[in-house]
């Protein structure tokens, strides 16, 4: 359903497919894909730890889905946070990683104002997202 949190095993499947990174396969070899694609984006962010363990069925939060997102795409954190939200300080670990995303009109605040880094992400939310992120037309003006 479009509304349900999605786990990190759904939301690499919907990445992978929707970057080039899926292949056409079988079920198996597809999951692998889904997982190592994961383990590939989540090395070396300790606010991850539970993905990299393997708790692939446990819901992704929107503010690790910007860290996520920006590693697929070959995104470079921000050093310096310039946006402001009300409901998360500048000094937040995913803040590095929403900037980037938010400025390109890729991952947007709730009303403008708010962000809930720790809200789960519906599907909907993600594949709006990868249409933006992966559009072949987006940037051309």
């Amino acid at each position: 359903r479009k509304d349900t949190p999605l786990t990190w095993l759904q939301a690499a499947e919907l990445v992978a497919k929707s970057s080039g990174h899926a292949r056409n396969g079988y079920a198996s070899e597809q999951a692998e894909t889904y997982t190592r694609l994961l383990s590939e984006c989540v090395e070396g962010l300790e606010e991850l730890r539970d993905v990299r363990e393997g708790k692939v069925d446990s819901p992704v939060r929107r503010g690790e889905l910007a860290a996520f997102l920006c590693r697929v795409a070959g995104i470079a954190p921000v050093s310096e946070v310039a946006i402001r939200f009300l409901d998360m300080p500048h000094t937040h670990w995913a803040a590095k990683w929403i900037e980037p995303l938010y400025r390109r009109d890729l991952y947007e605040g709730i009303w403008h104002v708010n962000f809930q880094p720790e809200a789960f992400v519906p599907r909907k939310e993600l594949t709006l997202m990868m249409d933006r992120l992966f559009d072949p037309f987006r940037n051309l003006k």
